[in-house]
């Protein structure tokens, strides 16, 4: 089974993405800045999984990935959903690169 990290996966079209690969037998995880949040949607939707992460915390960006490989071996793709995209996309797309070289 595939794995996806969509960030900020809890509204919008990154919870839309999140159903649908969901649907499509994907391991999906999601997060969110705030635990309210990330708790009303994984007790909404059970298939689903995620962490309370920081978007723009190189240090969340690295347990996080970190985290998932952990429990599944794998981070096949991820998908960034932010509204402030700068260095944002930049950070998590180079630590989920540098698990990538790695062989997960």
């Amino acid at each position: 089974m595939k794995t996806i990290l969509i960030t900020g996966g809890t509204r919008g079209i990154g919870l839309a993405t999140a159903l649908r690969f969901s649907e499509n037998n994907w391991n999906v995880y999601i997060t969110s800045r705030k635990e309210e949040n990330l708790s009303a949607v994984l007790s909404e939707h059970p298939s689903l999984k995620g962490f309370v992460a920081n978007a723009d915390s190189e240090e969340a960006a690295v347990e996080t990935c970190a985290a998932i490989v952990s429990e599944t071996n794998s981070l096949d793709v991820l998908i960034i959903m932010q509204v402030q995209i700068h260095q944002v996309d930049t950070l998590w797309m180079l630590k989920y690169l540098e698990f990538k070289k790695h062989g997960t």
